[in-house]
């Protein structure tokens, strides 16, 4: 399945929606047991979230080009993702 969702970081949980509203939650990650891997639909823009207890539980995120500041490449965009997710797992 793919599309347009938000995610949200906090101290505990990486949780994806398909909407507005809580009652859309896709799927919703522990932070302590988040791994992160490349992707293998676009190595640029997309990476796996995927929770090392269960290897079922995984989500291709890509970014999107309006997530883009200017002069910004995607891969930039996607390692921010990547440091942001690591720095809260570790570090909150």
């Amino acid at each position: 399945m793919t599309c347009p969702a938000r995610v949200v970081l906090n101290n505990h949980t990486v949780s994806v929606f398909t909407g507005t509203e809580y009652e859309t939650v896709f799927k919703s990650f522990d932070l302590q047991y988040i791994i992160t891997k490349e992707s293998a639909m676009d190595s640029e823009k997309c990476f796996v979230l995927a929770d090392q207890r269960d290897a079922t539980k995984n989500v291709d995120l890509c970014i999107l080009p309006s997530m883009l500041t200017p002069d910004e490449s995607f891969e930039e965009a996607k390692h921010k993702w990547l440091y942001d997710i690591a720095f809260f797992r570790d570090n909150c």
